[in-house]
């Protein structure tokens, strides 16, 4: 046949065309195995109909994730313990060259006036509470807190008088020659304010009589808090006398002696009143809240319980907890603890000696030690403590031993240190720290409606966010929330539509609405 065609078309041209008939019929081949393979394989469609994927209750993760921070682990060889806020030493358990444990104390500072803060902020919270519970019926008690209050104020009032006395006769007199005389003089060099600390001198010691007889003459709510307003004036005036004479003991000569003691040691003693004249103008300002809390609430008891009434009344007993917790904090920095295990390398504070803010007053070194930074919320904030223990990676244990001042704001954030000697954690990693509650207080009705999900439960379009649930034939259905607060890997959700039951999708990466997918365990 071959040889046919060679003689009808010539050898070559049949050639090509049997080599064309080849390829054809290769292309074909393999256009049918495709095609069979491709009906072998479900569809795009097909495949994302048949995603697994697990849902759980929305509530059960609010244990889990709640307080739950990421923090970096530092290595912590030798660490110097200063003090945040000046004071007199009244406890120093620690001696030289001694083993300390992490949150061991080291020193306790007079805390006199924080304890009383504390006092003040734990009664205008159970005012607050008793004036919740007012209805027609508890006239006469909201009458009585009312009256606790003004006598408190009135109380706070005289201390104020006493204090601003006893700095007078005590301290500032030291500085003047004849102070309750026309004659009145400095015994220290002024640096041309000498006119300006005599007036001033003069003028607060004619304002004292004025003053003691002023206290408790009227107990009506607002002469009170007039007469708590002009007493915190005072103080403030006092204080800035304080300061001036703070800078001039600083720049009198260092050899130089008054009341035949050394002029620096008034420095110390100048420092330690402005720091309680401080805590004073506190107590006056803890002072008129307890009257303004007490009368509202005695308003609310005389015009009786509404449902708007109460949940003023709920907000303002959460507003006073916030207040006594921060208290309690403020409290609790007058114990300085060890950030660290280790010996104690130098000692520089004994007990009766006034320290300084932020001066070094311990040393301690220890080859094994670990520190551990996160950064806390504002809300976290008023629920730790120095001293209380935290879970490391849900196996390990640390201890807060510091817990910055001040609220970063540009984060909004807090840095907490914890100190830690787990031979399980490597310095330079990242960790997982949870924070235990220090209150036992029931969570009121505003703080469960929140829930608190992971972020890869959640959905966001654009500026909406939702979550994923299923409807009885596993079609995927949305619910829309509200976002809260973000912390770790989880985000506080609020909608009409959820409950702590209510049953979602854990993770809804590459999920959309309408997708039909299965449930696995």
């Amino acid at each position: 046949m071959l040889k046919t065609l060679y003689k009808w078309y010539g050898r070559k041209v049949t050639i090509a065309v049997l080599t064309t008939i080849v390829i054809l019929l290769v292309f074909a081949l393999y256009s049918t195995t495709d095609s069979e393979n491709n009906d072998d394989k479900p569809s795009d469609q097909t495949e994302l109909a048949t995603r697994s994927v697990q849902v759980a209750n929305a509530g059960e993760f609010m244990s889990e994730s709640a307080r739950t921070y990421i923090g970096t682990i530092d290595a912590r060889n030798r660490v110097t313990v200063e003090t945040e806020s000046g004071g007199r030493a009244v406890s120093v358990p620690v001696r030289l060259g001694q083993r300390v444990s992490a949150g061991q104390v080291l020193v306790s500072l007079e805390a006199s006036n924080e304890q009383v803060a504390v006092s003040q902020a734990r009664a205008a919270l159970e005012a607050v509470k008793a004036g919740a519970l007012q209805s027609d019926s508890g006239v006469r008690e909201a009458e009585v807190a009312v009256s606790s209050a003004q006598e408190q104020a009135v109380l706070v009032m005289q201390e104020s008088y006493t204090l601003t006395r006893r700095i007078l006769n005590d301290t500032l007199d030291s500085f003047y020659s004849n102070p309750d005389s026309p004659l009145i003089g400095l015994r220290i060099n002024s640096f041309g304010q000498t006119t300006f600390l005599n007036n001033e001198r003069r003028e607060i010691g004619q304002m004292l009589p004025e003053w003691q007889s002023r206290i408790g003459q009227n107990m009506d709510t607002e002469s009170l808090l007039l007469d708590i307003e002009q007493t915190i004036s005072r103080l403030e005036r006092i204080k800035s006398l304080i300061d001036t004479f703070i800078n001039l003991v600083e720049n009198q000569p260092r050899d130089f002696t008054l009341a035949g003691r050394p002029i620096e040691q008034y420095s110390a003693e100048l420092l330690s009143i402005r720091s309680t004249l401080n805590n004073q103008i506190r107590n006056l300002q803890g002072a008129r809240t307890g009257i303004n809390q007490a009368e509202s609430a005695l308003a609310r008891a005389r015009i009786g319980g509404t449902e708007s009434e109460t949940s003023l009344a709920q907000a303002q007993i959460r507003q006073a907890e916030a207040t006594l917790e921060a208290a309690q904090v403020r409290l609790a920095k007058r114990v300085i603890t060890s950030p660290i295990t280790g010996t104690v390398q130098e000692l520089n504070v004994q007990t009766g000696q006034f320290v300084n803010a932020f001066s070094p007053i311990v040393e301690i070194i220890n080859e094994d030690a670990f520190e551990i930074t996160v950064f806390v919320t504002e809300q976290d904030l008023a629920k730790i403590e120095i001293g209380r223990t935290v879970t490391i990676n849900e196996t390990d244990t640390g201890v807060i031993t510091n817990i910055a001042p001040a609220i970063d704001q540009r984060t909004r954030r807090v840095k907490v240190i914890i100190a830690t000697e787990s031979s399980n954690l490597t310095a330079g990693k990242n960790v997982r720290v949870s924070f235990a509650s220090t209150t036992d207080r029931e969570p009121s009705i505003d703080e469960v409606v929140s829930i608190r999900v992971p972020i890869r439960s959640v959905s966001f379009s654009g500026t909406d966010a939702s979550v994923f649930t299923l409807n009885d034939e596993g079609v995927i259905r949305s619910i829309p929330v509200t976002l809260g607060e973000i912390s770790g890997s989880t985000v506080t959700v609020s909608s009409d539509e959820l409950s702590a039951e209510t049953q979602i999708i854990t993770d809804v990466r590459g999920l959309s609405v309408g997708q039909t997918v299965r449930v696995i365990e």
